[in-house]
């Protein structure tokens, strides 16, 4: 074999190895490459793995999911019954109390219901007690109204004597005037708007009144035997009331240690009996403008102002209260009184137990 051969065959050798070299090298990559593409098959088969395995976590996470919502639903549903069951029972509990309530209520009613028939029974008891205590008094009653009446027949009887008695005084005192030598000191008039009380306390130099039918028309007569009252002798003073010119009205006062001023009083009346209250001259109602009254009830109210005489005086008064105060169509002053001496209701106006003096 020649050299040539030998190089050439060593050159082919060489050719050989590298070439087996280089296909080892790139199998060798290829090898390196193919486990690595292995391992990341493998990675990613660990990966898929891994994403299997959470994909069932998510769904074993999911279905867990609803069957806890479902078993919340569950639960909720059973705790809405467990409260409606205590609503239930709480019911039946307040039901058993309102039933035990009611029957103690019926106990109690029906011990009251006994009570009160015990309490009937017994004011059915009482209410006999008060009928026979009653007809008891009525029977007293009965004898209390017999002895009543007999007493006021023996009162009628007095009454009746006392009026004859005052008719037999009368007509002695009447009998024992016509004797003295009485004299008109004054004289006064109704209509002429000249206040009586006034008149009878103001001096005047008029004298005596020597004509009782001078006019009255503009002023009241008065005699200056007033003024000097204190220095006279007068053993009775006389008031005379007329109607129509006819003496209707006479009444006698003491007059022994009078003065002016303190001859019209109760004490001096010797028929004291006409009246309870008594003006005087000093005393009158200057309120009302009412002067000279004998009355028996006075303050009461108009109805019960009731006597024998009042003056109206003239129409300066702060109040005039009472229909009697102010006549219809009479002027002031005017006189008020009973006829016959008579107890008068002043305020029943001129009826047939008052009467107004005219002029």
């Amino acid at each position: 074999m020649s050299y040539l051969q030998v190089f050439i065959n060593a050159i082919v050798i060489a050719l050989m190895a590298m070439y087996v070299y280089e296909n080892e090298r790139k199998m060798e990559k290829m090898s390196t490459k193919h486990s690595q593409t292995e391992k990341e098959l493998d990675a990613l088969k660990i990966v898929a793995k891994s994403k299997q395995d959470q994909i069932k976590e998510l769904k074993q996470v999911l279905s867990t999911k609803a069957e806890t919502e479902k078993l919340t639903i569950i639960e909720n549903q059973q705790i809405a019954g467990t409260r409606k069951l205590t609503e239930i029972e709480n019911q039946q509990i307040a039901g058993t109390r309102n039933l035990t309530e009611v029957a103690n209520q019926q106990i109690a009613g029906t011990r009251k219901l006994n009570e009160m028939e015990n309490q009937l029974n017994a004011g059915t008891r009482k209410q006999a007690e008060l009928e026979n205590q009653q007809n008891t008094e009525s029977k007293k009653l009965a004898e209390v109204e017999n002895q009543q009446l007999k007493s006021n027949e023996k009162v009628f009887a007095l009454e009746r004597k006392l009026v004859d008695d005052i008719k037999d005084m009368k007509h002695l005192l009447s009998t024992q005037a016509e004797k003295k030598d009485f004299k008109k000191i004054f004289v006064a008039c109704n209509g002429n708007k000249q206040s009586i009380l006034d008149t009878w306390k103001k001096p005047t130099m008029g004298g005596d009144i020597n004509n009782t039918k001078d006019s009255c028309t503009n002023r009241h007569l008065r005699s200056t035997m007033i003024d000097n009252w204190n220095g006279l002798l007068i053993d009775q003073v006389k008031v005379e009331l007329f109607r129509n010119e006819q003496l209707a009205v006479e009444m006698f006062f003491d007059g022994r240690g009078s003065t002016s001023s303190n001859w019209f009083t109760k004490n001096r009346l010797p028929l004291s009996a006409m009246g309870s209250t008594f003006s005087t001259l000093h005393s009158s109602d200057q309120l009302y403008d009412r002067h000279f009254f004998i009355n028996r009830n006075y303050g009461g109210g108009c109805l019960d102002d009731k006597g024998w005489m009042v003056v109206i005086d003239t129409a300066d008064a702060n109040n005039r209260p009472c229909k009697f105060d102010k006549l219809p169509g009479k002027d002031y002053p005017y006189i008020l009184y009973g006829p016959d001496q008579q107890l008068a209701i002043y305020d029943q106006g001129k009826s047939e137990n008052i009467l107004v003096c005219p002029m």
